[in-house]
């Protein structure tokens, strides 16, 4: 900062004023500072004798500053931005008639823009604004965008829809879409997809349907991976006249892959492009490009994915119990899988794929030594185990023919599986089991499904990763059969056993592969769900249980490079409480509590445990150390732990929030129960209900200034499309958000223009080439703005005008005023 800038001494215990010019909101435009310039300059006055022409020279010449003569922090009285007229420096200079500087500070309107300051944008409800629809007689306004403008919208609507989701909003999901069509775009195919597939997931069925139908709404043809998001959603709810109807719309040409055919297919057409003339010299309608979805479905679909949409029809028809109609297309996919070639998979999708933004502060390690405030705490640091069990499975457009059989198998248990457990109480969108099955009947078709793939593969299961198959089929057991943990082993070994079977068929003498750590672990599952089954029969042998689960974690243990989880060691646990050993306590903290990152899975039943210690003292030391321990490794507590220690406040007097919590809690629910009995709340609320017009986009500017100064031009910008904006005052905004819904882009000039030679009239053509016509644009013949309106006396004294002052001055100052 220059040493120019005055500055005010700042008392210490007083208000801190900010008397520095560059930090006052207005900028540059306000009074001037009354405070003589001579001590900073040293000029002296400017009359026939100062001292310095006297000799009396306070500093070399050499040494003198000359300070800026338009500075903003010294300015005299014939350097304010507003005309004052009472002294007579009739220089070039801001008092003199020329006006820019206040129109620049929002006192009087620019000059030279064709409408007055109070022109609030045109009439919203003449039929050219109104609404229409997509192929109705009349488009709307054609919007010209740039393709850039396209990409960067359809981006940032992609991460919105991935922000709602993962937000679990599914509102938010709809919102943008919808927001999409309401600003003229169409949504493109990879909207819808993320839009399904986020729903699906979070189990809003109907909503997720509504996206379907609302791509069907605006004419979009779907391609492959979106047809088989929406079968997957007809799986899920059980509904085969919606895949049906789907199927009989669009997949009727649909073929697999035959031998010696083009795969993938070429690419079809280039996407729009103009070159440097076009886009400078053609008209805009002949430049006007909208991203109509349907022209990139042959390209969307280069890879085949037919085996796909079979598999999810087949699910979709076992769910909703049309058995022959599955075993139609079962045996379709399957005669294909075996008799065609793999086709070649999509690589990964540069959009489709999450990135991670990147932070600036992963830029360098924190590097913790060279801070002297901190305690060494890590004097070791031992890396954490995974949390999760998972089998490795690649995407499945990856698996080659035979693999994706195996894959449609697995598929086909697991949808068993969720709708034997569906609970429809607890909000589960999965159906439940069809009407002509009841859970033997689900555990024999399963027992079926395997056993025909597996026949069908023959020999080529040697070949293939039956982990995946191995976890369903032990799942199924579990949940429709209720097998015990030693069954689910030896369903588990048979399934290898075959596997080693088929590859002593090929090549001799095989031992069968050790088992996968997910399998291990749904067989500890087994164990539990069974010992809570017993329990509830009153039939528990809880040494015997104990005993076979532990023989499989020594088989676990024996294996050298078996990869232990917190799920392992959940599940261990969690057996442990169940069959009243009191060791669980010990063997978390042996095994889990500073050797995995844990949640609050393990502190819900550690506290099941707690409770069945007899001395009371026991039980409240051991569940504040296990808070302790929440609070040290960084675990949050669910709700429902939460509760269950609170509910045993008044025995072990334990406390599980902060007291922040219970008070705010406290007053809340207060304040909301006076509310839900106030009945000025069911009031309609004038404020919050008014809905000024039917329009669906806004028709007002709420936010910005336009150059007039004025709120509410968003029909008319000005210049680029983007609002103007005083220098020094406030900067002007990006284009994206400052652009409103419907702005015209306006035709990018020629930068190297030859200077044009005046022609009256072309304007006029111009705007009739244009379209616009004097029947329906009328010039505005209204009042303009003057520059000095003669109501107005700028003769009056303001505040700014130290007439008084100067007469008491000893230099007369010789002024008409």
């Amino acid at each position: 900062v220059s040493v120019l800038y005055w500055r005010a001494p700042v008392a210490a215990a007083a208000m801190l004023r900010r008397s520095h010019v560059d930090a006052m909101r207005g900028g540059r435009f306000r009074g001037y500072l009354l405070k003589d310039s001579t001590l900073r300059t040293n000029q002296g006055h400017k009359s026939y004798r100062n001292l310095k022409s006297m000799g009396f020279d306070g500093k070399p010449r050499s040494l003198t500053r000359d300070a800026p003569k338009n500075h903003i922090a010294h300015m005299e009285q014939w350097e304010h931005a507003f005309p004052l007229l009472n002294h007579g420096n009739l220089g070039f200079d801001e008092q003199t008639n020329n006006t820019k500087y206040i129109e620049l500070a929002h006192y009087l309107p620019r000059r030279g823009k064709g409408l007055p300051p109070w022109f609030r944008g045109r009439d919203t409800y003449s039929p050219l604004y109104a609404e229409q629809g997509r192929y109705e007689y009349q488009r709307y306004r054609m919007i010209a965008r740039l393709p850039s403008e396209y990409k960067e919208r359809f981006m940032t609507c992609i991460g919105d829809l991935r922000k709602a989701v993962g937000d679990e909003s599914p509102l938010a999901v709809m919102h943008t879409l919808y927001q999409l069509i309401v600003e003229h775009f169409n949504p493109q195919h990879i909207h819808y997809l993320i839009a399904i597939e986020g729903l699906t997931k979070m189990g809003e069925v109907s909503r997720a349907r509504d996206v379907w139908r609302l791509m069907e709404r605006q004419m979009t043809w779907p391609d492959d991976k979106l047809i088989a998001a929406y079968l997957e959603l007809c799986a899920v709810a059980g509904r085969h006249d919606w895949a049906f109807e789907c199927w009989n719309r669009y997949c009727t040409e649909k073929k697999f892959l035959q031998a010696g055919e083009a795969d993938p297919k070429p690419v079809s057409r280039t996407p729009f492009t103009v070159n440097r003339d076009e886009l400078l010299y053609l008209p805009k309608w002949k430049k006007f490009f909208d991203h109509d979805p349907n022209n990139d479905v042959a390209d969307r679909n280069r890879f085949n994915t037919t085996r796909q949409l079979y598999l999810n029809m087949a699910r979709t028809l076992l769910r909703s119990g049309e058995f022959d109609l599955f075993g139609k297309y079962f045996s379709d996919l399957e005669t294909a899988l075996m008799d065609t070639p793999t086709p070649v998979p999509e690589p990964p999708d540069t959009v489709t794929v999450e990135t991670p933004q990147w932070q600036p502060v992963w830029e360098q390690d924190n590097i913790t030594s060279v801070n002297p405030f901190r305690v060494d705490a890590e004097t070791a640091k031992q890396a954490l185990g995974p949390s999760h069990t998972r089998v490795s499975t690649m995407a499945p457009r990856f698996l080659t023919n035979k693999q994706f059989l195996l894959h449609a198998a697995t598929a086909l248990i697991e949808d068993l599986v969720s709708a034997a457990t569906a609970n429809a109480a607890e909000g589960d969108p999965h159906a439940p089991l069809p009407k002509g099955l009841d859970k033997k009947g689900a555990a024999e078709f399963c027992d079926e499904v395997l056993e025909r793939v597996c026949a069908r593969l023959g020999n080529d299961l040697a070949d293939l990763d039956v982990a995946p198959l191995s976890v369903a089929a032990i799942r199924a057991a579990v949940a429709l059969k209720g097998c015990t943990g030693e069954e689910a082993l030896d369903v588990a070994r048979k399934i290898v056993g075959r596997k080693a079977e088929a590859a002593r068929q090929e090549d001799g003498d095989v031992t069968p592969e050790a088992l996968h750590p997910a399998v291990y672990r749904e067989v500890l599952r087994a164990f539990c769900v069974r010992a809570a089954a017993d329990y509830e029969a009153q039939q528990l042998d809880a040494r015997g249980t104990v005993a076979s689960a532990t023989a499989v974690i020594k088989e676990m243990a024996s294996q050298p490079s078996f990869e232990w989880t917190a799920d392992h060691h959940y599940e261990v646990v969690t057996l442990l409480v169940r069959c009243g050993t009191m060791a669980a306590n010990n063997y978390f903290v042996k095994n889990v509590l500073r050797r995995f990152r844990w949640d609050s899975r393990f502190a819900y039943q550690l506290y099941l445990e707690y409770k069945r210690y007899d001395d009371v003292e026991m039980w409240a030391e051991l569940t504040k150390r296990m808070l302790v321990w929440t609070a040290r490794y960084d675990v949050a507590l669910d709700e429902e732990t939460k509760r269950l220690i609170e509910d045993d406040y008044d025995t072990i007097k334990v406390q599980v929030r902060t007291f922040r919590e219970v008070v705010s809690f406290a007053f809340r629910s207060q304040e909301e129960r006076r509310m839900a009995n106030d009945p000025a709340t069911a009031m309609p609320n004038p404020v919050m209900d008014y809905v000024s017009h039917a329009l669906p986009f806004p028709d007002r500017d709420t936010g910005n200034l336009d150059e007039f100064g004025e709120l509410g031009q968003n029909r008319f910008p000005q210049k680029d499309g983007r609002m103007a904006r005083a220098p020094f005052f406030e900067p002007s905004m990006p284009y994206g958000p400052a652009k409103e819904y419907t702005s015209e882009l306006k035709e990018a000039g020629n930068p190297m223009d030859p200077v044009r030679l005046p022609a009256p009239w072309a304007a006029k053509y111009k705007e009739y080439a244009r379209g616009k016509h004097p029947s329906y644009d009328q010039v505005y013949a209204g009042p303009m703005p003057q520059i000095f309106p003669s109501q107005r006396n700028f003769r009056r004294e303001t505040r700014w005008d130290f007439k008084s002052i100067q007469n008491q001055s000893k230099y007369k100052v010789s002024t008409p005023y």
